[in-house]
């Protein structure tokens, strides 16, 4: 354990040094807590600033394994549709025991990864070469052919309870968490839930907005929109082919240009009372094919 050393000289009346005072102050679980909370700040940082969902979990495996020491970690992802485990991240851990793991089916026979998935409860294994309940697990030859004793796992649950994955520990020797593994397991399922949250939220959003910019690109009508000053920012599809310029060259005021010349004016300047009043308005123009 890490502990401050501190001496005092105790002198006698000419100032002489007769002997020295040693105080030692345990600061363990200071030096523990002050390094968790960097790595806890150092990883909210990183989903803060919209790094990649890998990174961030393989940073959050990396952070346990230098924490807590003598372990590996990963990250299985789930996908409900298809109730299967795929891999987010796992940096210490081999090809060989990462790809076979990769669509592993959410049953009790995944192992403790399935079984904490489906009962939504943390399943602590101290030893999977003994332990009754995972005897014919899919993953326990895998376990023991890389010489992985131990296993934990812990779901990574959503805002609403889902359950988004599961955060897992392997020791080479039979063992049970510490109070300092659980801890940890806690602060990083708590921060990965978070960044798994966003990027699904993020995906989510591209597919609506995909999805919206399809409907109003195959719409038999010339669509646009301009931000609050009256700048044009989207064309549809269908106006940018019936005029034959790209949205670049439209953007801004660009597109007056595929205005009649002799309409410009007045289509500029109802534009401008429309926006000055804040109200719906119509205006008619002659546009250029």
């Amino acid at each position: 354990r890490l502990v401050h050393v501190r001496g005092f000289p105790l002198k006698d009346l000419d100032g002489r040094i007769l002997r020295w005072c040693v105080l030692l102050t345990d600061i363990d679980d200071r030096k523990r807590a002050e390094s968790q909370l960097a790595g806890e700040k150092r990883l909210l940082e990183m989903v803060a600033s919209g790094s990649a969902l890998t990174d961030v979990l393989t940073e959050l495996c990396k952070f346990v394994e230098n924490t807590a020491a003598d372990c590996k970690c990963g990250i299985y992802l789930i996908d409900w549709r298809g109730s299967s485990f795929h891999l987010g991240a796992a940096p210490s851990l081999p090809a060989t025991f990462n790809d076979p793991v990769e669509g592993l089916t959410v049953t009790s026979d995944a192992g403790p990864c399935g079984a904490a998935a489906l009962t939504k409860s943390q399943v602590i294994v101290t030893d999977i070469e003994s332990d009754p309940r995972f005897q014919s697990a899919t993953i326990r030859p895998l376990l023991l052919e890389h010489g992985l004793r131990s296993h934990w796992s812990t779901p990574i649950y959503s805002r609403d309870g889902q359950v988004l994955g599961t955060f897992a520990i392997f020791q080479e020797t039979p063992s049970s968490p510490t109070q300092l593994q659980q801890d940890l397991i806690a602060q990083v399922t708590h921060i990965a839930s978070i960044a798994i949250e966003r990027t699904l939220s993020e995906q989510a959003l591209k597919r609506s907005e995909g999805e919206l910019k399809l409907t109003i690109d195959t719409m038999p009508a010339l669509a646009w929109s301009a931000s609050a000053d009256g700048k044009a920012e989207f064309f549809n599809q269908h106006y940018i082919d019936y005029v034959g310029l790209s949205a670049e060259e439209m953007n801004d005021w660009g597109w007056i240009s595929a205005v009649h010349r002799d309409d410009r004016e007045d289509l500029t300047h109802t534009w401008q009372r429309i926006m000055a009043s804040a109200t719906r308005g119509e205006a008619e123009a002659r546009l250029r094919r």
